[in-house]
């Protein structure tokens, strides 16, 4: 799982237009990835998302930083202790998603094993600390090549970030934040980068279950400059190239069939500073309001991140009997809580709510009011939720319903404050409490709105809304793990269950395809990878070639009977060869009721007995009533042979034996291509389904390079071809040295009625 940090589903969609993104383009065009709505929940930061994707606990945290009521502390999520500390309360509450894999660059482990860069286990201590310092001059040779590459890298980034500090110092930013910025560039953007994903790699060829990693670079440009900038932007070609290499790692794993799923957590706003707005801090605004509603003030206890990337003054610790009255304010982006001490009584809150909008220009108040539901104070007037969700979140906001609850669930936190901040508003422009010029954290259309790229056959839970949050994607990724206590018994591996949406025709599906015995190009034998791809596609009825039964080659699986299992398929299967060491043949699944008609080897002439025997298998299944005959092959790779064999298929015990009445469909792998003569022969009892679409020829073999077409599926003119597939992803192009073809098609209406009389 690759999450990019901050960006959002519009900003994404801009990136991938522009050419920013151009591996995860392919993954959408080529590779069969849907790019599904992300809502991030509240507070949209990462925190929060890691909290209910890792440990399904929804609004784990009330903001980046807060006063945690248990210890009495002011915790900024970046910090190690805090974060740690919030993690434990969590495994209280969800088991770790991550158990047994590896995070990197997180705010939370997710219960990984091995945690690298993260706030609540920062570093490779553990690694370092065994590591023996002779053995580093081996470990820079070894990685040699990386080191150059790192060191290049990081010299580009920093010529580029002084030319650009340079030109934002000449339109007037402060020097200093753009000196800092420098730094921040090179340490995020490039060296923890490519940590990060060598780390990865390494786990892949370990074969860890799960990992995550968080790339972080957009995030921190885009606070600095606006989400929108070509600033901000800029890092996403590095990020793209990272998330490429980490996809073609696990593609190539020899222990674990993979699956990269990217997603963002969240996106930002682009804001305004309220300082530069109010010409003060947040803190320096509430003190007057304060005083005059309170008359106690203490600012001894005041402390706000002023710079994302300074920390604030040190706040003393919350007591339970103070000496004299006072508040405590944590501010960061465009979050705030504020702590009174003691708590308000009677109308004191309402009074300092009331002044925040009117005076210091707080776009929006809230606190909870009764257990169900929430007050808001705007200058505009008074709004309850959810009754009036609208009103303060806009008729058009993406995810109304669920922001409303969710802003209900953030109120209602342990740690929340007694009022809370908020820097947006619908029809407002966004205010951050922060000096920076993109946030998150609030209720915003595009602050919560991320995005998931995922496969199109991810196993997501079933749901009305269109879009996705974090508990969907820890449930996805449960039950691709296999650890979902949702799943029924009878579900299924949950990777190959009929797509969501892929096949809603009411057509007949028909798909041939040579498997080579589940074997790879990359040497992997895994009839699931096969069924894998056989499911994305919905076929109704598959004939296959080459199946392996109980041979030692082949790790003495049945995989005729392993790949119709996993479709839920029924399946009649025809050995060419059947010795005591086990059985090679084809086989057809379905998805209806089939009975076999005839199964036997095909002709052989006699100088060519040392080539491998050629059969045919044919079955009739009864589609709502109508019998269709399926009949599949696998001829000869010798043309003379082949020829023979062709003849027996067109002749009187196969495509004119009286009992095959139309309609019929005649798949397999002829080992010819068109216009030879086998196809020819053929042809005279059936025609080509391409050719009854008169369109180009879709090749088969080989899948990484297809030259030729010799995979085929023929039909009787009673049946009608509305399309034709040759699926050539990666996973295609790998899980055999054939790729499968599918065939969109229908039986005549007026053929149907008759048959069905």
């Amino acid at each position: 799982m690759i999450q990019i940090d901050g960006l959002s589903r519009p900003e994404f969609q801009k990136a991938l237009d522009q050419g920013s993104l151009p591996f995860l383009r392919r993954l959408r065009a080529r590779e069969g990835y849907v790019a599904h709505p992300h809502y991030s929940g509240l507070p949209s930061n990462t925190p929060a998302v890691q909290a209910e994707l890792f440990y399904g606990v929804k609004g784990g945290v009330p903001a980046f930083s807060f006063v945690d009521r248990d210890t009495r502390q002011v915790v900024k999520m970046y910090e190690s202790g805090a974060a740690s500390a919030i993690e434990q309360r969590l495994r209280l509450q969800g088991a770790p998603l991550l158990e047994g894999g590896s995070a990197y660059s997180d705010i939370f482990t997710g219960g990984a094993a091995e945690a690298h860069f993260c706030a609540a286990k920062p570093g490779w201590d553990g690694v370092l600390r065994a590591l023996n310092p002779a053995l580093f001059p081996f470990l820079i040779v070894l990685h040699f090549d990386v080191f150059v590459w790192v060191a290049l890298l990081m010299l580009l980034e920093c010529g580029l970030a002084i030319a650009s500090s340079a030109r934002a110092v000449i339109k007037g930013k402060l020097l200093l934040p753009e000196l800092l910025f420098i730094l921040t560039r090179i340490g995020p953007v490039i060296l923890l980068r490519e940590l990060v994903v060598r780390g990865v790699q390494i786990d892949i060829a370990r074969g860890l279950p799960i990992i995550h990693m968080n790339l972080i670079g957009y995030d921190d440009h885009a606070h600095h400059r606006g989400p929108h900038s070509s600033f901000a932007r800029w890092p996403l070609q590095g990020m793209d190239w990272a998330v490429a290499r980490v996809w073609r790692a696990a593609d190539r794993s020899r222990r674990r069939n993979y699956d990269v799923w990217v997603y963002s957590d969240h996106g930002q706003e682009l804001s305004v500073p309220y300082q530069k707005l109010s010409g003060m801090t947040l803190a320096e605004a509430i003190k007057p309001l304060y005083d005059g509603a309170l008359s106690a003030f203490s600012p001894d206890h005041w402390g706000e991140n002023e710079y994302p990337y300074r920390t604030g003054r040190t706040i003393e610790p919350m007591s339970e009997s103070p000496a004299s009255p006072r508040v405590l304010v944590t501010a960061m982006g465009p979050v705030a809580h504020v702590y009174p001490q003691p708590e308000f009584v009677g109308e004191q809150r309402d009074r300092l709510a009331q002044a925040l909008v009117q005076s210091a220009q707080v776009p929006v108040v809230a606190a909870l009011d009764g257990a169900e539901s929430v007050r808001i104070w705007t200058d505009e007037g008074d709004l309850r939720l959810p009754n009036d969700a609208a009103r303060l979140f806009g008729v058009d906001h993406p995810f109304l319903e669920e922001v409303t609850q969710d802003l209900l669930t953030l109120c209602r936190h342990p740690s929340a404050g007694a009022l809370v901040l908020f820097g947006w508003r619908a029809g407002r422009e966004p205010v951050s409490f922060q000096k920076e010029y993109g946030a998150h954290a609030g209720f915003g259309p595009e602050e919560t709105h991320g995005f998931a790229l995922l496969p199109v056959d991810a196993p997501l839970p079933p749901r009305e809304r269109k879009y996705l949050r974090p508990l969907d994607l820890r449930e996805a990724a449960l039950r691709h793990l296999g650890r979902s206590l949702s799943e029924r018994p009878d579900d299924g591996p949950p990777s190959l269950r009929p797509v969501e949406g892929f096949h809603t025709s009411r057509s007949l599906r028909v798909m041939t395809y040579n498997v080579h015995r589940c074997i790879g190009l990359d040497g992997k034998v895994s009839p699931e990878r096969i069924a894998r791809i056989i499911a994305r596609h919905e076929p109704d009825i598959i004939a296959l070639q080459e199946l392996d039964v109980g041979q030692q080659r082949t790790h003495r699986i049945d995989q005729a009977e392993r790949i119709a299992r996993l479709l839920r398929m029924s399946y009649q299967f025809h050995p060419v060869i059947d010795l005591a060491r086990g059985r090679y043949g084809n086989a057809i699944l379905s998805r209806y009721p089939m009975r076999l008609m005839q199964a036997e080897q095909l002709p052989q002439l006699r100088n060519l007995r040392y080539l491998e025997p050629r059969g045919g298998l044919w079955v009739t299944i009864d589609i709502d009533g109508v019998a269709v005959q399926v009949i599949n092959c696998h001829l000869s790779i010798w043309p003379t042979e082949r020829f023979v064999q062709a003849g027996a298929l067109a002749g009187a015990r196969w495509l004119a034996d009286p009992r095959c009445q139309s309609p019929v469909v005649f798949c397999g792998d002829l080992n010819a291509m068109p216009g030879s003569p086998t196809y020819r022969r053929l042809m005279g009892a059936v025609r080509d389904s391409q050719s009854a679409l008169k369109t180009p020829s879709l090749r088969t073999w080989s899948s990484r390079y297809p030259v030729s077409r010799i995979d085929h599926i023929f039909i009787s003119p009673d049946i009608t071809v509305s399309g034709v597939t040759v699926p050539w992803t990666m996973l295609d192009q790998i899980a055999s040295d054939h790729l499968p073809l599918l065939v969109q098609m229908s039986l005549r209406r007026e053929n149907v009625e008759a048959k069905a009389v």
